[in-house]
């Protein structure tokens, strides 16, 4: 199931705005502690920022108080987090960032809640195309679901066993790309849409399908897709308030024979279809069905956890005739870049499905 991403999740938080806690004393709005830092800051113009900048250590970095290696840690960030950096001071980027300070005044301690100055290590941080995927990670999943297994046997199960996936250069990806086939079928003379009405004739009957464009969280929407000759199936998005779904129609009398996730992906020898789906959380959903006598049989699912892959064209997602499954993909910390629009930075793989 395809759900909506909403690409303004990743920068909301920047703007967060200050708040005081109510053991904050309220009779003196900007408060300093030892270092003499103040915690409301007026933060130079954007553009003398270095540009977007991003954390490439594999550990991680720190947010300092002060541009010190002993000073205290306001704020840990993972790797690949994007830093909103206002300034440079020596070996030390100058971060914009909501933190939690703690100091004293008048023999009592308090907590000061806001947006502030804090400082990372030039050395751990770097550009958006230094966000990279690992041969380890392009493995690791959150969920895997094989068909057929008890909870036993789902336990000692890996993706490992199940998919062969390689980092490899764009010239490889590319000179593959020219055996791929697409066994999805645009046109058809069965097939007609006015007035937001879908109809599909089928041998024995013409099927209807009523959009519903307006009717908020009751929306629905149906595009035709094409048609899978080999599986005797008309495809048919069916798109709803939050979410879409492929339905696979049987040519003959128009009921479903299977709802996929996505665009379906076919095996050159016809052998395998394939879904890719992008998460809300991040991540890439997948599906992948064995073909056989003409039917759909799940194989297993499974969530990628540190990649994505082109949502925008499916045609840069394909089978080659060496079996493999090429595509591109990237890093998921670095799916937006700081002004908000999407990385084209990708890296490139291919999948190799195991015999089951």
């Amino acid at each position: 199931m395809k759900l909506f991403f909403n690409i303004g999740i990743m920068l909301s938080t920047v703007f967060i705005l200050s708040c005081k806690s109510s053991s904050t004393p309220s009779n003196n709005d900007s408060k300093t502690n030892g270092s003499g830092n103040v915690y409301k800051e007026v933060y130079p113009d954007k553009r003398q920022s270095p540009g977007s900048v991003y954390v490439i250590n594999r550990n991680g970095a720190e947010g300092k108080e002060t541009p010190s290696e002993s000073s205290p840690t306001l704020k840990k960030y993972e790797y690949g987090e994007w830093l909103d950096v206002v300034g440079n001071q020596n070996d030390w980027l100058e971060v914009k960032d909501y933190v939690v300070r703690e100091y004293s005044q008048n023999g009592k301690k308090y907590k000061d809640y806001g947006m502030g100055k804090i400082y990372v290590k030039k050395s751990n941080t770097g550009k958006i195309n230094d966000i990279n995927l690992t041969n380890e990670e392009l493995y690791e999943v959150t969920f895997l679901k094989k068909v057929g297994l008890d909870k036993s046997q789902d336990n000692g199960l890996s993706i490992k066993n199940l998919l062969k996936i390689e980092l490899i250069s764009k010239e490889e990806y590319e000179n593959n790309k020219y055996s791929k086939i697409n066994y999805l079928k645009t046109n058809s003379d069965r097939v007609k849409k006015n007035n937001n009405i879908l109809e599909i004739k089928n041998s024995n009957t013409t099927k209807k399908y009523v959009d519903k464009p307006n009717a908020e969280e009751e929306r629905i929407v149906y595009t035709y897709l094409g048609e899978l000759d080999f599986l005797n199936a008309d495809v048919v998005e069916e798109s709803l308030y939050e979410s879409t779904t492929l339905l696979l129609l049987s040519k003959d009398t128009g009921k479903i024979i299977k709802e996929i996730s996505s665009y379906p992906i076919i095996s050159t020898d016809k052998k395998y279809l394939v879904t890719l789906e992008m998460m809300e959380k991040g991540g890439c959903e997948s599906e992948f069905y064995l073909i056989e006598n003409g039917q759909l049989k799940l194989l297993f699912k499974a969530d990628f956890k540190h990649w994505i892959t082109d949502q925008d064209s499916k045609e840069n997602i394909f089978f080659g005739k060496d079996g493999f499954l090429y595509l591109p993909v990237i890093h998921e910390k670095a799916i937006w870049t700081g002004d908000g629009s999407s990385n084209r930075n990708y890296q490139y793989i291919k999948i190799k499905i195991l015999t089951m």
